[in-house]
């Protein structure tokens, strides 16, 4: 195994344009990556570190899908009874794609950004990140920040 410190060297050049407290121990870090994808990921507050340490719970979006996004957070942030669904193919994973979606979780609303893989003939929850939508405008404005000539 790696040592700790070579874990998550991808995200060394990384553009960081937020981190949103997600709770006490977790934040999301809204990334452009150099591979001009965007990293949306949870990074957790680990005892006696003094940065927090990326998690495998993230994923990595196309900026073409950015506007779609923006538009349905745009809508729930005015109008939280709009709940919203949206589903977008990955062109290099046939089997896969990505979600972005509000659903009832121990009796309240959780925000997904999340990819989806097919396994035994079933679209399954696979990777990515959720939160709360107290959260949200945060993320919303992280998407909004993000640079536009990509």
């Amino acid at each position: 195994m790696r040592p700790r410190e070579d874990r998550g060297v991808i995200f060394m050049n990384a553009v960081l344009v937020a981190k949103i407290a997600k709770n006490k121990l977790e934040e999301i870090r809204v990334s452009v990556l150099r591979n001009n994808k965007i990293d949306v990921r949870t990074y957790f507050f680990f005892p006696n570190e003094p940065e927090p340490k990326p998690t495998k719970k993230g994923i990595w979006l196309s900026f073409k899908h950015i506007p779609q996004i923006i538009s349905a957070f745009d809508g729930y942030v005015k109008d939280p009874k709009k709940e919203f669904s949206l589903e977008f193919d990955i062109p290099e994973k046939e089997s896969e794609k990505i979600r972005v979606y509000v659903n009832d979780y121990m009796g309240g609303k959780v925000i997904h950004i999340r990819t989806f893989y097919l396994k035994e003939n079933e679209m399954v929850p696979g990777r990515g990140v959720s939160f709360s939508p107290a959260v949200l405008p945060q993320v919303l404005e992280a998407f909004k920040n993000l640079p536009k000539d990509q």
